[in-house]
Parts: structure tokens; sequence; C-alpha cells
């Protein structure tokens, strides 16, 4: 049996290479188009920037200095035009949707833009202007603004505005007193205060009030009893010898030294040590010498000396019927008429009949019945 050898020519190198090359390249240009066809925009540019995505604003993170290659930047640092601030970090946006927080779905391109079209697309305590595309700083609702007492508050544009209560003015985003001190009138201006006064608001003008203990002497608030400003008009009181001057709040008077007391606008010796002289007593209250008696001699033969009142004063009314006012009786005739004397008259005096009066004492007055009977005042 014979066997046949059959030779087959081998493939040549050269052009086995050839036709894999030319399947590679086909490949290559395919997976070409396809990237280029999903990273353009329709019309071959990309609308990042008019969308928002390339300034400032429209991330909410600086201005667009961040950097994309060497590594994440923070928020702090500025994030790049195709990154938003995520958690304090830059991060990339995504190439298709969905999108991350601060930025929005390019329906069109179905890829992700820095901005936002709602307000649910911005960072916490964030808003969407949407004329602007951007997220900014601001409210989005009522439930964002703290609600002021004594008023009421409203989200504008991301903006809380307060409307305050009558009585009350706003300032900033609180409503303060038309009274407040602190923040008087439309300038929410804090009143300057000045020593011993009160700092007050009325009719949106700051005014200041001395307090108790003080009042105003051109400006400054004085002490009532200092003596260099006393009273309304403020002014000093006069010193004088054996004294110091004081204010009692409206008018000056003395503080005498020991063993003197005021006389006017003087300091006198007390009349307990330098004595009265004349028809003069000295007076236990003030210390001073006054007009009267102080002796039963001091006054006419028919008259003793009160000693309440040192006036002189008639010590009988003689024999009448009934006593007058201001006498009693000390006895009744026989034609029922009274012997009145002054009901003043010294618990001491003796009543002789026709006989004169003891030693010691002076008759003052006489009342008669059958004979005299001799009002007989102690001498004093």
């Amino acid at each position: 049996m014979h066997t046949r050898r059959v030779m087959i020519a081998p493939r040549p190198f050269f052009g086995v290479l050839a036709a894999r090359s030319t399947v590679v390249g086909l490949l290559a240009l395919a997976l070409g188009i396809v990237a280029c066809s999903s990273e353009a925009a329709p019309g071959g540019a990309d609308t990042a920037a008019a969308d928002g995505g390339g300034n400032g604003n429209g991330n909410g993170n600086g201005n667009g200095g961040g950097s994309e290659g060497g590594g994440p930047a923070t928020c702090a640092d500025g994030c790049g035009s195709n990154q938003v601030c995520s958690s304090g970090t830059c991060i990339d946006l995504p190439k298709t949707c969905p999108c991350p927080t601060e930025s929005y779905c390019d329906l069109s391109t179905n890829s992700c833009k820095v901005g936002c079209t709602s307000n649910d697309e911005c960072g916490t305590g964030r808003f969407c202007d949407t004329g602007a595309r951007a997220c900014k700083d601001g409210c989005r609702t009522l439930a964002d603004c703290a609600q002021p007492a004594n008023g009421a508050v409203t989200c504008d544009n991301g903006t809380c505005n307060a409307t305050c209560n009558s009585k009350f003015h706003a300032c900033g985003k609180a409503c303060k007193s038309d009274t407040d001190a602190t923040a008087c009138g439309a300038a929410c201006t804090v009143c300057p205060t000045r020593p011993n006064a009160a700092a007050t608001c009325a009719g949106g003008s700051c005014q200041s009030t001395c307090g108790n203990g003080f009042h105003d002497c051109t400006g400054t608030c004085s002490s009532n009893t200092a003596t260099a400003t006393c009273g309304a008009s403020c002014s000093p009181c006069a010193t004088t010898a054996h004294g110091q001057p004081t204010c009692d709040g409206s008018a000056c008077a003395i503080k005498c030294d020991a063993g003197y007391v005021p006389s006017g606008a003087t300091c006198v010796l007390a009349c307990e040590t330098s004595g009265c002289t004349g028809f003069n007593y000295c007076d236990s209250a003030s210390h001073l010498c006054k007009s009267g008696c102080t002796h039963h001699s001091q006054c006419g033969s028919s008259q003793f000396c009160r000693a309440d009142t040192h006036t002189c004063e008639n010590a009988a009314a003689g024999t009448q019927g009934g006593c007058p006012a201001g006498f009693k009786s000390i006895g009744t005739c026989s034609d029922f008429h009274d012997l009145c004397v002054n009901q003043y008259i010294p618990s001491n005096t003796t009543y002789p009949f026709s006989t004169a009066c003891p030693a010691g004492a002076t008759s003052r007055g006489v009342v008669s019945c059958s004979g005299p009977t001799y009002v007989c005042v102690v001498d004093n």
C-alpha cells in the first residue's frame, strides 16, 4: 500500500498581519465615532458655560479655580468649572445623569451641568435662582426663616423679611420695641449713655433721663444733694462760718457745727449758751432767742406771763354773771356773780380776800364781791 504525502504551503506571515491590522483599525474608528457623539452636544458646542456651570455662582464654591487633575480640592479653594462641592470637597461632574447636588441634568445631552433648575437641586440653606440657573445662599420657604418675636416673616427670593407688629420696628431680622434704647428708630441706633442716667428712645430719637437722686445740669446728671449744683437752677450754695452748706434736692440749707444753730444763712451760738436779753426768751425748739416774756415782771401790773406762749395776758376779768371765753370762775358772790380769772393762770396762784399777797407773790388783778379778792401770782 502506498501512502501519498500532500504538501501544504505555509500562509504568508505578512499577509496575516495585514488582515488583522485592518480589522483593528475598523474597530478603533467605530469606537471613536461613538465617543465623539456621546461627548459633543448637538451643533458641536458644549453648553456648560451657558447653563451656569463655568461661573462662581453656578456651583457656589468660588471662581472655578479647583484642580481637576491633581486630586480633590477643598471647596474653600474654589471648584473647577465642571466640579461641584460635596461635603466640603470638590468632585467632578459625572458624564451622564443622574446628577449630584448643585448641578442639574441637561436633558438635551443627558449630561450634568453646574447650576440648578429648582430648589431641590441646591444644597442645604441655598435656593435656586432660576433666571441665572445658579444656587445661592438664602431661604427656600417660610420654614427656613426664623419667626421673630412681635412680628411675622416672609421668604422673598431667598431673603427672609420681617414685618413687625404695631409699636415695633424691624432691625435686621428682629422686631424691636419703638422704645428700645439699644435699637432706636429706623436706623436701630444704640443710644449713648451718660453717668447717673438711663438712655431712652422716644419718637425714634435717643434721649437720656437722669436716675433717681439726680437732676440734669447742662447735660450732666448731678446729685440732688450736690451743693455746687443745687435745685432746678443748679445754683451753688453759699458757705458760712461755723457750718457747712447742704442741699435738700431743691434748696440750699446749712448744717452748723456743734453748739451752733442756723439763723437765716448764718450759724450762731445756741441761746442756751449765749442767753437772751430784753423782751426775749430762748426757744427750746430752734435754740434761738425769740420775742416774748419769761417773767411776770416783764408784763403790766394786771397781767402775768403765760408760760406756753410767752405772752402777757390779763389775770382777771372781774365779777360777772358767767365768765367770758378764756376765763374760769374761782367763786360766786352772794348776788350770783362769778369771780373770773384767766384759765391759764399758774396753778400755784392764791386768792386772799381783803389782805395783801404773801411774800414771793404779786397781785396781778382784783375781783370783788363784798370786798377785794386779790389774784396773787407767784413771782418767777
